[in-house]
């Protein structure tokens, strides 16, 4: 999560005056936290994950194939089926915490993260209830200056941002893990042949005109994209038993069982 550090430190917050670009200076801050930390926890979950895929006696096994090479699927445009659901489980997590869901600080691995925990849902109370004007004394943004008269709720924050949060974690696999740059400000290096599998571009636009379109406009768009039943793993309790795939956007509204 620590993509909301500077969120819950109130860093960069700007004024707190009754405004509407106020609420939306507080709103591009929390999407900012949502998305960073969303990509960087799918970073280290992709690192993880080919960690794991290596043989663990690789002097006693054959060299793994390109086919079963997480990183050589990668390139071709196609996220391993098991990390996907990872992916499905991780947006997931971001909508609980969004939502509040008791679970997720319960389930905090220490008390420093419980507490951060807390902290960010406090946070993402006063900006949606619009409680974070009483900082200065003044009264709440009136509903016409939260949202073009309506106001900001969990669900209709969720629904406009949860796909901006999902492409952040597709874009996050196309960093190499294994950059060697090293010191706090190095960043990873891009992968122009996987963003191009994904994207179809060098800058991450899908769709731009005259361009052959990735992986991501068929197959990964937050809209359509699916999970494979089959997949080793756990299932949905209301999963259909002639389900064969479940969509992203119904796997998140469901509560998963593990």
């Amino acid at each position: 999560l620590g993509g909301f550090d500077k969120f819950i430190s109130g860093e960069s917050r700007g004024p707190t005056s009754a405004t509407a670009s106020s609420r939306a200076q507080s709103d591009s801050l929390l999407l900012t936290a949502f998305v960073e930390s969303a990509a960087v926890e799918t970073f280290f979950l992709w690192d993880r994950y080919k960690e794991e895929k290596k043989p663990q006696a690789p002097q006693l096994q054959l060299p793994v194939s390109g086919s079963d090479d997480p990183q050589e699927e990668l390139q071709s445009g196609k996220i391993p089926d098991d990390f996907l659901r990872q992916m499905f489980y991780t947006l997931g997590d971001y909508r609980d915490i969004l939502f509040s869901n008791t679970d997720i600080v319960l389930e905090a691995l220490s008390s420093s993260d419980k507490e951060n925990m807390q902290k960010i849902q406090a946070k993402i109370k006063k900006i949606l209830n619009g409680d974070n004007n009483q900082e200065s004394g003044r009264p709440p943004s009136p509903p016409s200056e939260k949202n073009s008269g309506q106001p900001i709720t969990r669900e209709s924050w969720w629904k406009q941002h949860a796909e901006s949060i999902w492409n952040a974690m597709v874009c996050a696999l196309t960093y190499d893990t294994d950059s060697e740059e090293k010191g706090d400000r190095a960043k990873p290096k891009h992968l122009e042949e996987v963003q191009q599998a994904f994207f179809g571009t060098p800058n991450g636009k899908p769709g731009l005109p005259g361009l052959q379109p990735g992986t991501y406009q068929s197959t990964y768009n937050y809209k359509t994209v699916e999970l494979k039943e089959e997949v080793n793993g756990a299932k949905e309790t209301s999963a259909s038993p002639t389900s064969q795939t479940t969509k992203l956007t119904d796997f998140i509204s469901r509560p998963p069982y593990f």
